[in-house]
């Protein structure tokens, strides 16, 4: 148990002031909106009364089946069964079960998911200061903001099919039987009715390195030790 579990939970209130050097736009939220290590910097989508239109189409949505039909023998609705994750048996099923728990918003996979010697890293040289890298901790508590944001309406995250998914061997240096995957083309898009606004980013080099765990023959678990992004 111990700092995994209270850290799964944890909520950081940090704030990005961050304007960019390209003229893009500027913002100062209270949500971290970074995917991985690197800051979501991007466009908007859609105008203010697009995301109001969305929000209110959301709010009455909700209302649907709140008033019952008058039936005296009414049936309750089934629960929805929880989500599976997958097995972490090969670093395909981890990177998916990043993207499934980031997009669901969940910090107890995403603590799951990470080694505990994580880092995360990235490269953007139109920066006039490069970001910090990123602990297991940090990804844990930006989840986490994530989840308890309600103004944060819809998180989409797509690394391409996991048929693209070519596991490879690990940089040079790394321990044997490390492995990695490359991706080349990705999104990351998080809806935030709080400042009307829908922020992407796309297209940054990213490289995943899985560390497995051997416990017996035939029995290995992975996680994420490393994730590296590049700006192109």
């Amino acid at each position: 148990m111990g700092s995994e579990a209270n850290l799964a939970g944890e909520v950081a209130d940090g704030c990005y002031d961050w304007t960019s050097s390209r003229g893009q736009f500027a913002w100062s939220l209270m949500t971290p909106l970074r995917f991985g290590s690197i800051a979501v910097y991007g466009r908007i989508l859609f105008s203010g009364n697009g995301l109001r239109a969305l929000a209110a189409a959301l709010f009455l949505a909700s209302l649907v089946g709140v008033s019952g039909c008058g039936d005296d023998n009414p049936v309750r609705p089934q629960p929805p069964a929880p989500f599976q994750y997958l097995p972490p048996t090969s670093p395909q099923n981890v990177l998916q079960n990043l993207v499934s728990a980031y997009g669901r918003r969940d910090s107890v996979e995403t603590a799951a998911v990470y080694d505990d010697q994580y880092s995360g890293t990235s490269t953007d040289l139109s920066l006039p200061v490069q970001l910090p890298s990123f602990s297991k901790p940090d990804e844990i508590r930006h989840v986490g903001r994530l989840k308890r944001d309600s103004n944060i309406v819809s998180v989409y995250v797509d690394l391409g099919s996991p048929s693209s998914w070519q596991r490879m061997p690990a940089q040079v240096g790394d321990p044997a039987g490390w492995a990695s995957i490359q991706i080349t083309s990705w999104l990351v898009r998080i809806e935030d009715i709080g400042t009307a606004t829908t922020w992407q980013a796309t297209n940054n080099i990213t490289e995943f390195t899985f560390k497995p765990t051997v416990a017996a023959p035939g029995d290995t678990t992975w996680t994420v030790i490393r994730w590296s992004e590049f700006a192109n």
